[in-house]
């Protein structure tokens, strides 16, 4: 048998029959977690015994080595146990951690709570051991809600004990996922020689990513497990043109009117615009949007709110779209205009889309075409 199989369970050196340390040794995973409680400093174990056990453990995952031979056993079970270990070790482990008494702790947290899609997402991870000897990683993966985020760093990590390691990991959301909130799910760190017997710790939950048996200051790190993501400050300038009276059961011209203010071209702007939802559905339901026909003749397609594409504009451009407005019923309306559009920033290379927005809530009123009054007086 082995310390490494004997050390967690605390075995006594016995001598074990080859089907015995084979069932032991087939489940190196259990192993290798039983070692990762035994060796904190919560552990009931001596100080010596817990350097053997990670040293031992080392020599598995790190060093592609056996462990060290336990005394007492003959030449022909430590033959066959190093033929077990060989063909027990060989391949990619995952130790989940769902227990505060881990030799390594972690936290993981963004920097902020809210990010705009034109600046970098930044997330820190917090790294600590309670091992007796040093702990070496050769590779961390930082996972989230959204796979396209999924971070990893091959970097030689080194946790000394009592030490806190902090590692940080920084990104730009994609387009398509302003207005998403991004979460971190867990992070694995990886240790070992590949294709022997590498190891991966992996903290999968919330309360694993946050719980800590460590005193202050590690127990005052400040963790954002989420962070919102908003649309970038837009520097357009937008403006309604119109000419009131808007004249109930008739065609009301609206102009959308952009200038852009932003010191680059802005692509892709997409102007929506309809009737705000925050208002009585009798107000929604007695008027519609629409866009002027390009052709004498063509049908109009009247809807609650509608959504279209201009071309792209330089800085200092004006361009803007026009719309229809029609009421059948008398009343002060609200209608909202949301404009959103998006800058290229980087280099040719690696070019990056950055979401811009800016909306208004806009009043219309619909009137009576003509109002009459009529007053009559005694002529005596």
């Amino acid at each position: 048998s082995w310390s490494l199989v004997h050390g967690p369970q605390q075995l006594p050196t016995v001598r074990k029959s080859t089907t015995e340390m084979r069932t032991k040794l087939d489940n190196t995973s259990c192993i290798n977690n039983a070692c990762i409680v035994m060796v904190t400093t919560a552990s009931l174990i001596s100080d010596d015994e817990r350097c053997r056990l990670q040293q031992n453990m080392q020599k598995i995952v790190e060093l592609n080595q056996l462990p060290e031979i336990e005394p007492g056993l003959s030449n022909e079970n430590v033959e066959v146990a190093k033929a077990i270990w060989h063909n027990a070790s060989t391949g990619q482990q995952t130790v989940v951690i769902t227990s505060s008494f881990s030799c390594v702790e972690c936290k993981a947290s963004f920097r902020d709570n809210s990010f705009t899609g034109n600046h970098p997402v930044s997330v820190t991870v917090y790294m600590r051991s309670t091992a007796p000897l040093p702990m070496k990683f050769n590779k961390i993966h930082l996972l989230f809600n959204i796979p396209d985020y999924n971070q990893s760093s091959v970097e030689k990590l080194s946790l000394v004990p009592g030490e806190t390691c902090a590692v940080s990991f920084e990104f730009l959301v994609l387009p398509q996922h302003i207005g998403i909130d991004l979460e971190i799910l867990g992070v694995e760190l990886c240790t070992g020689v590949g294709g022997y017997c590498a190891m991966e710790l992996h903290w999968s939950s919330r309360d694993a990513l946050i719980s800590s048996m460590m005193e202050s200051p590690w127990q005052q790190l400040e963790i954002k497990p989420s962070a919102s993501v908003y649309p970038c400050e837009s520097n357009i300038e937008v403006s309604l043109d119109h000419s009131p009276p808007m004249i109930i059961d008739e065609w009301y011209s609206v102009r959308v009117v952009i200038k852009n203010t932003e010191p680059q071209a802005i692509s892709v702007v997409m102007v929506t615009f309809g009737l705000d939802n925050n208002q009585d559905n009798e107000l929604i339901e007695t008027a519609a949007v629409a866009t002027v026909p390009g052709n004498q003749g063509d049908q109009v397609e009247w809807e609650p709110s509608l959504e279209l594409q201009i071309s792209d504009m330089e800085p200092g451009q004006i361009d803007g779209a026009d719309l229809l407005v029609r009421c059948t019923q008398a009343a002060s309306r609200q209608f909202v205009l949301k404009i959103n559009y998006e800058i290229t920033i980087g280099d040719k290379d690696q070019p990056i889309r950055c979401v811009y927005e800016k909306d208004q809530v806009i009043t219309l009123n619909s009137v009576q075409p003509f109002a009459v009054s009529r007053k009559i007086t005694n002529m005596k």
